[in-house]
């Protein structure tokens, strides 16, 4: 069951991080911390899925890839959306679509767009989680065709858009 796998996975990553080498790489660190706001995220434990989120961020930060940046933004952001704090959440969301716009990568640009659409459905704005969709549908498909999957992900999110009969070959921005 999820509660007793992310129990059993909390488990091992907090061993894990007890064993971490005091000069292990900011990298080795970033990876840990993230992964554990990710497991207690999936535990719903969201206080500690934040708190963690935010030191992730501190080490994004101070690592400065662009991509990294905005990838932790946008995990936090998810988290805060998922607390019913829609406010924060897109406030993070937007730094991570700012990042990744500045630094072009479609990928991370994709992530933050299908998070954008969620957020603001999450507020019942249809027209703009449909833009922010067919955003990331467009980046998407400029980064790895392939991955659609991984930016359509929220069926009950995207229901209501019409996105869930898009055919992979469907060419980006067309009508769906």
């Amino acid at each position: 069951d999820k509660i007793g796998n992310a129990k059993r996975a909390t488990a091992l990553v907090d061993e894990a991080m007890s064993r971490l080498p005091a000069d292990a790489s900011p990298l080795t660190r970033l990876r840990f911390v993230s992964a554990l706001a990710t497991i207690r995220s999936s535990a719903d434990k969201l206080e500690d899925a934040i708190r963690f989120g935010h030191e992730a961020l501190k080490l994004a930060d101070a690592r400065g890839d662009a991509w990294r940046q905005a990838e932790v933004r946008g995990e936090l952001a998810y988290n805060y959306f998922t607390a019913k704090q829609l406010a924060r959440a897109i406030s993070l969301n937007d730094e991570a679509m700012a990042i990744a716009a500045r630094d072009g990568d479609p990928m991370t640009l994709a992530l933050a767009s299908n998070k954008h659409a969620i957020f603001r459905d999450g507020e019942g704005d249809l027209a703009g989680a449909r833009r922010g969709f067919m955003a990331a549908l467009r980046y998407n498909t400029a980064a790895a065709p392939s991955r659609l999957f991984w930016v359509i992900q929220d069926r009950s999110t995207m229901q209501p858009l019409g996105l869930i009969g898009l055919a992979l070959d469907e060419p980006a921005g067309g009508e769906v």
